[in-house]
């Protein structure tokens, strides 16, 4: 996971919002005609209707003052209250006076969101995972295209897991997959401005992907770890992408071998047609694994960081290589030392014939 570190975090998501400037006069009550308790009534009603308009104007300039001092947010939410009740007994009248206190209970809810939403950064980083996630879904129960946040929880998700917790898994399958689909549709995290290091958070949202089905679908985890090298990233390069991606491929290769071991024991059996297309079926999902665990050990090199699974891998490298070139290793090393130059091959391509022996390796655990 040293590669993932370098990969850019989205920076918090600014809040500045721009209350414009509004003229301090106070709306005046129109006098009904009818009754003197009517009248009276309405006069009532515009009293209090200038007295909560004065009362906003006032905890406005409050906050206005200082607006970034220690009591700035109190200050701020209190000229909000003030509006919302304004807005919420008067707006209907739809003049100057309400449109203006809507418009302030409008940016102050824009604030609320903005501020909220910039708090899911640090959440994740200082591993605050229970609180993000929750954040999380508050967010996108408001907004469910909200990038910025499907992305964050994507990443917090991926650390999570990288950290042995995978409790969020299952949930962020769906984030993974709806900031994909977003992003594909040319969705942005700020309107108007493109992605930055779009190809990065591509691969590593497909890469979170390989990650949280790993368990629950390996299979399909290998087709999102090979997606995820497709771009031009920092994991093209890291030995722990493809020694899961080799992961991966082992699911499938399971499932081929035991199927070729039971249904063409027999040598005539394995002669026939459908003998013969399924051998290839193991072959190609040899040559897959013999490709991605050979990248693992090229990419691994010296770095200590994997001394511990290297061995494993290389291990099971020379047994499949073996299986694909009648017991002999001759030409291991060299397919090592060129593997990285040679482009990925593809799930559903033909792999190229070779003599092998009787006996399928079995998969390494």
């Amino acid at each position: 996971m040293n590669k993932l570190n370098r990969i850019l975090m989205l920076g918090a998501v600014a809040a500045a919002v721009a209350v414009p400037a509004y003229a301090q006069t106070q709306p005046q009550g129109t006098q009904p005609q009818g009754s003197t308790q009517a009248a009276q009534t309405a006069q009532t009603d515009d009293a209090a209707k200038n007295k909560l308009y004065e009362d906003f104007l006032a905890a406005r300039k409050a906050w206005k003052a200082e607006p970034n001092g220690p009591a700035g947010a109190e200050k701020y939410k209190a000229a909000y209250d003030l509006a919302k009740q304004y807005a919420d007994k008067y707006g209907s009248a739809n003049d100057e006076y309400a449109n203006y206190v809507k418009k302030f209970v409008a940016d102050y809810d824009t604030y609320q969101k903005a501020s909220r939403r910039a708090q899911l950064e640090p959440m994740i980083k200082e591993k605050k995972y229970a609180e993000a996630f929750a954040l999380g879904k508050e967010l996108l129960a408001e907004n469910p295209n909200d990038l910025a946040t499907l992305y964050l929880l994507s990443f917090g998700a991926i650390n999570a897991t990288t950290a042995k917790d995978e409790q969020y898994n299952a949930e962020a399958i769906g984030y993974a997959k709806k900031a994909l689909q977003l992003m594909e549709q040319g969705k942005t995290f700020v309107e108007g401005t493109p992605i930055p290091q779009k190809d990065e958070k591509l691969a590593l949202l497909n890469y979170g992907l390989g990650l949280f089905t790993r368990k629950s679908a390996p299979s399909e985890s290998a087709g999102y770890f090979l997606k995820a090298l497709q771009y031009n990233s920092a994991l093209k390069s890291d030995a722990q992408t493809y020694g899961l991606l080799a992961q991966g491929y082992e699911s499938e290769y399971e499932s081929v071998a035991k199927d070729y071991a039971d249904k063409y024991k027999d040598p005539a059996a394995a002669e026939t047609p459908e003998g013969k297309a399924a051998k290839e079926k193991v072959d190609a999902v040899t040559d897959r694994l013999i490709d991605a665990y050979a990248r693992a050990v090229a990419y691994a090199g010296t770095n200590a960081t994997f001394n511990a699974v290297k061995p494993t891998w290389m291990e099971r490298l020379t047994e499949l290589y073996k299986y694909r070139h009648e017991g002999s290793d001759a030409g291991l090393q060299e397919l090592i030392a060129g593997i990285t130059s040679k482009p990925l091959p593809a799930v559903t391509a033909s792999q190229p014939q070779a003599t092998t022996s009787a006996q399928t390796p079995s998969t390494s655990n």
